[in-house]
Order: C-alpha cells, then sequence, then structure tokens
C-alpha cells in the first residue's frame, strides 16, 4: 500500500498546500461556528455579547487543553501510516474516545462547582448559563475531531473534515438565529439559544464521524473497531499530549484572567471593542490553523518515515504560505477591517472608530507572530518535543504578556497593551522554537 499523503513530492509547498488547503477551509467552518454565535449574539443584545466575551474565553481554555491530548492521536495516526503499521491505527483512536468519555464526570463536576467562581460578578446572570451547556458538552468535539477526525488527517485525507464541518456549520447557524432570537416553534432564548446550537452541531458532527470511521472496509486494514483499552499506547499519548495541554491550559488561564481583568476595569464601551477585536482575530486564525495542522501532519509521517529532509523541506514550505497569510490578514484586519467591524458591532451600543481601528492592528500583529509560533510547534509536536514548548510558551506569556497586560488595564484602563504584548511574547516563542527545530534536525540526523 502506498503511504504517500498526496501525489507530489514529499515535502513540497503542492503537498503542503494539497493537505492544508481542505484543513484551512474545515477550520474556518469551524471558526464560522464560533464567529456565527458572536455575531448572532452581538445583533441580540450588547449585554449578552459581553458575557458571551467573559464565558467564551474559559471555555476555549478547557477545550483546546482536552484537545491538545487528544490531537495526539494524529500524530500517532501519521507515524503508523509512515512506517506502515495500519493495524495500529484504529487503536490510537480508541485510546482518545476513550479519553474523551472519561471527561464527562470531570466536565459535569467542574460546570456545577467550579463554574461560578471564573466570571465576572456583573456577567454571571446571563454568562453562567451559557458556560455551563458548552462545558458538559466539552467531550463531544473533543471525540469527534480529536479522536475521530485523526483518522482522515493522520492519513492526510482531509476533505472529509471540510464537509462535516460545512454541514455542521449550516446547521448551527440555523439553529443560532432560531434559538436565540426565537422563531416559529422555536422559544427566544438569547446566549441560551447559542450555546444548544453549538452543542447540537457538534453532536452532529460527531455521529457523521462515527458513520464514515466505524465501517467492515475501514476495519479490515485499520482495525477501527479495536476498542481495546491500551495503557501503554493511552500513557504514551498521554505523556506528548499533556505537556501541550498543561501549556495550553496556562496559557488560556492566563488570557481567561486578562478578559476578567478587562471587564472589570476597562469601559463597557472598551470591553466591547476588546472582544470584537479577538473576534476579528479568531475570524481569520483558520488560515493558521489549517495550515499548522497540515505541517503537523507532514512532519509525523516525515518522522514516521526517518525522512528528515521532509521536514527541513515542509518548514521551507509552509514560510512561504506564512508569508501570504501574513499578507491576506493584514488586508482584512488592518487596510479593510469595515466588512468585520459592521459584521460584528452590537446594534445597541456606540462604539469609537479609532479605537477599533487601532485594536484590530495590535491583534494582527499577534496574529502575524503566531503564524510562525504554530507552526514550529506542530513540528516539535511531530518529534514528541512538547515538554520544552510546555515549558517555554506559558513563561513566554505570563511574563512578556499577563503581566504588562494586567498592569495596563488594573492602572491605565488601556486595552492597545493587551495586543501588543502578546505580540512580543507570540515572537519570543517562535524564535526560541525555531532553534530548537533546528538543535533536533541536526541530532536526529547525526544519531538516526
Amino acid at each position: 500500500m502506498d503511504n504517500r499523503l498526496t501525489k507530489h513530492k514529499p515535502g513540497s509547498i503542492q503537498e503542503l498546500w494539497t493537505i492544508a488547503w481542505p484543513l484551512i477551509i474545515a477550520s474556518g467552518a469551524n471558526m464560522l461556528m464560533v464567529v456565527a454565535d458572536r455575531v448572532v449574539v452581538a445583533k441580540y443584545s450588547n449585554a449578552a455579547f459581553q458575557a458571551m466575551s467573559g464565558t467564551i474565553s474559559w471555555w476555549y481554555t478547557i477545550y483546546f487543553t482536552a484537545l491538545n491530548i487528544a490531537l495526539v492521536a494524529d500524530v500517532f495516526v501519521g507515524r503508523f501510516n509512515g512506517s506502515k503499521e495500519y493495524g495500529q491505527i484504529g487503536s490510537a483512536i480508541w485510546q482518545m474516545l476513550w479519553f474523551a468519555l472519561a471527561l464527562f464526570p470531570v466536565m459535569i463536576g467542574i460546570s456545577i462547582w467550579v463554574s461560578p467562581h471564573l466570571l465576572a460578578e456583573h456577567l454571571r446572570k446571563l454568562g453562567l448559563p451559557y458556560m455551563r451547556i458548552l462545558f458538559v458538552a466539552i467531550p463531544i468535539p473533543i471525540a469527534a475531531m480529536g479522536a475521530l477526525g485523526s483518522f482522515f488527517t493522520g492519513r492526510g485525507k482531509t476533505k472529509i473534515i471540510l464537509l462535516t464541518s460545512i454541514v455542521c456549520n449550516v446547521v448551527n447557524i440555523i439553529l443560532d438565529i432560531a434559538l436565540v432570537f426565537g422563531f416559529g416553534p422555536f422559544p427566544e432564548l438569547g446566549l441560551i439559544g447559542a450555546g444548544i446550537s453549538t452543542v447540537s452541531a457538534q453532536t452532529i458532527e460527531l455521529l457523521l464521524f462515527a458513520l464514515l470511521v466505524f465501517r467492515k472496509k475501514n476495519d479490515k486494514v485499520y482495525k477501527v473497531f479495536n476498542f481495546r483499552f491500551d495503557a501503554k499506547l493511552f500513557l504514551e499519548s498521554l505523556k506528548i499530549g499533556l505537556p501541550n495541554a498543561i501549556d495550553c491550559f496556562i496559557g488560556g488561564a492566563l488570557w481567561a484572567f486578562i478578559i476578567q481583568t478587562a471587564a472589570i476595569n476597562a469601559s463597557g464601551e472598551h470591553f466591547t471593542i476588546l472582544f470584537m477585536s479577538q473576534t476579528c482575530y479568531l475570524a481569520t486564525y483558520f488560515m493558521i490553523e489549517g495550515v499548522g495542522q497540515g505541517v503537523g501532519i507532514i512532519a509525523s509521517n516525515g518522522y514516521g518515515a526517518k525522512d528528515w529532509d521532509v521536514i527541513k523541506k515542509n518548514m521551507r514550505a509552509w514560510m512561504r504560505l506564512a508569508l501570504i497569510t501574513g499578507i491576506i490578514s493584514f488586508i482584512v484586519m488592518v487596510i479593510w477591517p469595515n466588512p468585520l467591524i459592521c459584521i460584528i458591532s452590537p446594534t445597541d451600543i456606540s462604539i469609537s472608530g479609532a479605537l477599533v481601528r487601532q485594536t484590530l492592528f495590535t491583534m494582527w500583529l499577534w496574529l502575524w507572530m503566531d503564524i510562525y509560533a504554530f507552526n514550529l510547534r506542530m513540528s516539535l509536536t511531530a518529534f514528541g518535543d512538547t515538554r520544552f514548548t510546555m515549558v517555554v510558551n506559558p513563561l513566554c506569556f505570563a511574563i512578556i504578556c499577563a503581566i504588562p497586560s494586567y498592569v495596563g488595564l488594573h492602572f491605565f484602563r488601556d486595552i492597545l497593551c493587551i495586543g501588543y504584548s502578546g505580540a512580543c511574547a507570540t515572537l519570543a516563542f517562535a524564535l526560541i522554537c525555531f532553534f530548537r527545530l533546528k538543535k533536533r534536525l541536526l541530532q536526529v540526523q547525526r544519531h538516526p
């Protein structure tokens, strides 16, 4: 069986783009789900929009913490595919399905006892019910994208991810409008309706993936019905994924702390502008995430095949795509941001256009640095070098971003400090990862 990812030369920009473009669109579709929630809620009321802003940062913290563990299935599927050990792929997927299942009681406990203490007091009335809905349902997208999705992404079959994402987005948008505002037989539920629509779309995504993965023809080659708990593989997955998860948790918690600080210290107008700018950041982040996943897939397969030249060629390829991504995001966020601003602006509050543009520029700087940091981190993950990033990334974020942001918000009520300090922290992390990756490549070439 041919284990090449595409018909193109391994490590080439053509190979990366062939793998990445469906992931870019799929990531864009997933981000559209998030952005659609925010747009619909913004048009509903600014109070609900602000409550969502305080809530969603905590959801991201826990969701991406768990997802960073589950996405290790991508690494193992890529390695097994690269080494032609196809019968091991099903077991790699199932270990993360067991992980997702084990999350349910944990998330129920967090939603009941922890969530009330995570929000600024004036955000709790509207934000807490929404937070609890999203928290309890976190295992659903973890099982879908983190576990079952890896069956396709780890083998470079990314178009299926695109199609399922499109279906789920259509469902989410329709339910968003119906449940937030109330339509026909659906009651007006406001922010709670946005939570229900998101969870419903995620559940449909999980069911679609299950139908596509658990087939007899897949079991014949990949043993997808091998649901046996493999303690060795599970612990090895945790060993690789846990450092990235801890890194993500610390960074996410620090960001959520910054958001709560802004909610308490910034004016209502400035807090809304900050969340609008972050939404614009997310609206363009799909380009980074899609390419980064492609980078990780190629690097993991190169690692499995012990083809180090592929990883180096892959790095040169994604750097060219990173430049293009930076230019496109600059146009959308800085040169011509009006369409995004009009879509995301709440209808019941007057905001300063000048401050929105200044905040968007700082967020673009942060996004631009993140392009390089994310791809370098995904390359290091293919080597299993996640303990290093676990230590370095939170240190950079805490020292260079979180502390200056707290000082700027608490003493000067300045929201612009957040974007500038975040960009500096991400640049520092990217540079450190670059030199670390060069060192690892030299090591494996000297001692294969």
